[in-house]
């Protein structure tokens, strides 16, 4: 009954991790509360990024009590995958021990090391316990993550730029706006905010009193090759490029241009959002430059297989499925 009821407490605790507004220093009271229940002296959790390359100052680090802080030990368990004391754990010295996490979707894997004086071995199942649970809580941790990083840099994108942008979420409603779009809001050239806050939008087609139309209701006739709109400011046309993100359409990027003025690819802001790495960027510039993938091969001195590698890894990020697709996309951030 006594076990039972450790079990139970542990992961009450354990479901203080899962607030989305726990901070590091929450965690770390939680792995604090997690040291007392166990009677430990100190514990750390070392978090590794996925496609980490084993460089432990990436990774991320929580602690309690006494820390063990040897960021080689961690590198080097991960990479060799040393093989486990009988118990199923690592030994580190003579009072601490580790367990390790493993990788899963987003997540590259982890440590969790305790220490405390012997025997450990009491509290064994306990502590597998932890890890085992630990180890479905980096998931959610990297998710989390993943989509702050993404709401900073996104939120930071579109105010940095002077043209146009706007931000909505699935239901139509604005969500982010700079200050060039606000000043368009503001005026109704073009687009503008119904009673229920709800973005509305003016067709170059349409003419008249009731020329006004709900964005979200438009959308839904869009195609992926044609997420593209030609506006009626009542001072000239605009075209709006409607971008979804996170593959499942949550969230609509709004990007308005004027169509007479010469674009230019911006690699970084695609970087930015869709969190690609520097060869990914580099390809993307060159597709956005006219080369092909044989074309692309030979400038870099890669085989055509890499090139089509690359270029998989982008249509995933991005929630494309052709070069074409890509090409619009370029054109709508440009």
């Amino acid at each position: 009954m006594a076990a039972m009821t450790a079990q139970t407490r542990l992961l009450l605790l354990l479901s203080r991790m899962y607030d989305s507004r726990a901070r590091q220093e929450e965690l770390n009271l939680t792995l604090g509360s997690f040291c007392r229940e166990l009677a430990l002296d100190g514990m750390t959790l070392a978090l590794s990024p996925t496609g980490c390359t084993g460089d432990p100052g990436e990774w991320h680090y929580f602690d309690a009590g006494r820390r063990y802080r040897s960021q080689r030990a961690f590198a080097g368990l991960l990479a060799g995958r040393d093989r486990p004391a009988a118990d199923g754990c690592f030994l580190f010295g003579q009072t601490a021990r580790g367990f390790m996490l493993p990788p899963g979707q987003g997540a590259g894997g982890g440590v969790l090391v305790v220490q405390g004086r012997p025997p450990l071995r009491e509290r064994l199942s306990l502590l597998q316990l932890l890890a085992a649970e630990l180890a479905r809580w980096q998931l959610h941790y990297w998710s989390l993550h993943h989509l702050r990083e993404q709401n900073r840099c996104l939120r930071y994108w579109v105010n940095l730029t002077e043209r146009p942008q706007l931000l909505l979420n699935a239901d139509g409603c604005l969500v982010e706006a700079n200050r060039a779009g606000r000043e368009l809001l503001d005026s109704e050239l073009g687009i503008r905010l119904d009673g229920k806050g709800q973005l509305q939008v003016c067709p170059g087609e349409l003419a008249g009193p009731g020329r006004w139309r709900s964005l979200g209701l438009l959308v839904g006739d869009l195609t992926e090759e044609r997420l593209r709109l030609v506006l009626d400011t009542g001072q000239g046309a605009l075209v709006m490029h409607v971008m979804p993100l996170l593959n499942n359409r949550r969230h609509w990027l709004l990007t308005l241009k004027d169509p007479d003025y010469q674009p230019k690819v911006d690699a970084d802001s695609l970087a930015c959002l869709f969190e690609l790495t520097r060869t990914e960027k580099e390809l993307l510039i060159l597709l956005g430059k006219g080369c092909n993938s044989q074309d692309i091969a030979s400038y870099r001195c890669v085989s055509k297989e890499t090139v089509r590698s690359t270029l998989k890894s982008i249509f995933q990020k991005t929630g494309r499925h052709r070069q074409s697709d890509l090409l619009l996309l370029m054109q709508a951030m440009s």
